[in-house]
Order: C-alpha cells, then structure tokens, then sequence
C-alpha cells in the first residue's frame, strides 16, 4: 500500500507537533532573597550553577512614602550592615542549595568554558556618588575582571584608557581562550555613545583593538544580556535556536522555531522580570519580583525550570 507524500509530510509534521507539546516545565528549584535586586543571571556550561548580580534594594520617592517607619528602618538596618549596599556583586549560587556566595562587585557575570572561573565588568565608581543608581555615567571607567573560584582571587583583565567609555558583557567566542566583550565610547549627549567590540586571548594576555559590535551577537553570555537579538527582552531565543521563552506578567510560554507553534505555558507566583536559557537549551532560569504593602515588603525569586 503506497501513501501519498502530501498526506505523509502532513501527517509527521502534526506528530512533531504532538511531542513538542508533550513538553512541560517543572519547578526543580527556588532562592527567594528578600531586599535585593537580581539582574539577568546566567547558567555554568554544566547547568548546575548560576551566576547573577545582586544589589541591596532600597526604596526612595513616592514608593517610600508608602512604607511604615518599621520597614524602612529594617531597610536601613540592611544599608548599615552591609559595606556598599547598593553595589552590584557578582553571586554564585548552585542549583538544589539554599547558599549563594558573592564574589566581587560589578555586573554581567559570565563562567569560562570550565566553570572554575567568572569573567564580568567590574564595578570601579561607588554607586553611591550617583544615589545607588546605575547610569552611563556612573558605568565610566568600568574593567573586565575575572575572578578565580580555586583562589577566590580577582584580577583586572581590560581596562580602558581614561574618559573613553567602559568595557562591559563578556563572553566566550568560538575558540575556548577567546574573551570577547563591549567597549562603550564616551557619552556624546545623555546617552549616546559608540559601540564596538574587543577581543582578549586569556593565555596570552593579548587585547585587540575595536572590532564590530557583531562579533559578541549569537555568543552565549552576550545573548543572555540581549546582545543582537530582538529588542523586547521578554522575548528569548534558547542557545540552540529551537526553542524562544515569552513572558508577560506572571505567565511564560514556550515557543517552537520557526514554525512559532507553542510547546508549553507555565504560571508564576509572581510577576516575571526576565529569564534565561541554559546552554543546552534544557533549563530556564525565571527572575520574579513580589511587593508587599502589608507588611511592607520586596523580594525576588530566581527559579529553575526543566524542560520535560
């Protein structure tokens, strides 16, 4: 008996489509920290660990006037205890474990191809000049640095020469030893600047000089941080480009390319801020955020996904 290829094409694309909604998202594990704020986090190679940055949150303004003298005085507790509150630290946390470990002071961690060791931009100004805001301003002078997880030593890689921008988004290119990240020229008005990119051999120590901006587009750590994919950042394209997460408030839906049919929804808690693929496109790592007026409080949750 012979079937018509028309019928036969139609027929397995309907099957794919049966598997690729089979797939479901379950929850393997939760840190809720209460007080700060997590930027975009990022998985180890092996999916096991994430590195992320977090800053002591701090209400001021209007948001302020609606919290009791009690919360803003454990707030203000929090600010005394800990030296440079508000600064961003680079966090390391491993998934299953209720222990994170901060490392150094700065923003877009990234792992080496190993995981021994953590690439990101370093904080140089105290935030504390620009009110604990991050600004372009407060960014100027900013270095690549490494910190290395066997000696929990940190060393300065890159750093630009005086009023000529920031270095910043590390990550790794085709070839193991290659640091790629962004140089950001001088501000030319409020908050326009030129762009490029450099590259940093971590066995010779040797820099190159600007290179297309392009060159960090499709590599991992720069993809999490947005870099030459689409403009809505709730929009994300898994490493092995099969698969694009989509949130909007407390709702995540998974995406099949290029066809866009859905593989699978999941609901949060709590309102989602960002998430992020692991390299193997397997795990999602969720930001959400909770505020409360009774008692008055902000936390953030970093969850973590499989892809079943």
């Amino acid at each position: 008996m012979r079937i018509a290829k028309p019928f036969l094409t139609l027929a397995l694309a309907w099957l794919c489509a049966e598997i690729a909604s089979a797939e479901s998202l379950k929850v393997v594990w939760k840190l809720p920290l209460e007080a700060v704020q997590i930027r975009l986090p990022v998985f180890s190679p092996d999916g096991s660990e994430l590195a992320f940055t977090v800053s002591g949150y701090m209400p001021e303004g209007n948001e302020a006037e609606g919290y009791s003298e009690g919360a803003l005085g454990s707030y203000l507790d929090k600010k005394s205890q800990i030296a440079r509150f508000e600064e961003p630290r680079i966090t390391i946390a491993k998934v299953g474990t209720q222990k994170a470990q901060e490392t150094a002071s700065g923003w877009d961690p990234c792992f080496s191809p190993d995981g021994n060791k953590i690439y990101f931009m370093a904080q140089v100004k105290p935030l504390a000049e620009f009110r604990g805001t991050s600004t372009p301003f407060s960014y100027d002078g900013d270095t690549i640095a490494v910190y290395d997880r066997s000696t929990q030593k940190t060393e300065t890689l890159a750093t630009p020469a005086p009023y000529s921008g920031y270095f910043g988004n590390p990550s790794f290119g085709a070839m193991p030893a290659e640091l790629v990240f962004r140089r950001r020229g001088p501000l030319e008005g409020q908050y326009a600047a030129s762009e490029s990119a450099r590259t940093f051999d971590v066995n010779t120590r040797e820099a190159s000089k600007d290179l297309p901006i392009e060159k960090l587009h499709g590599l991992y750590c720069a993809q999490q941080r947005g870099l030459g994919e689409k403009e809505d950042p709730t929009e994300v394209r898994s490493p092995n480009r099969a698969l694009e997460a989509h949130f909007e408030d407390k709702n995540l839906t998974i995406i099949a390319l290029p066809d866009g049919h859905e593989v699978t929804k999941w609901k949060a808690g709590d309102t989602i801020e960002s998430a992020t693929w692991s390299m193997d496109s397997k795990r999602l790592a969720i930001v959400t955020v909770s505020k409360s007026k009774n008692p008055n409080t902000y936390k953030q949750t970093l969850t973590v996904l499989d892809l079943r």
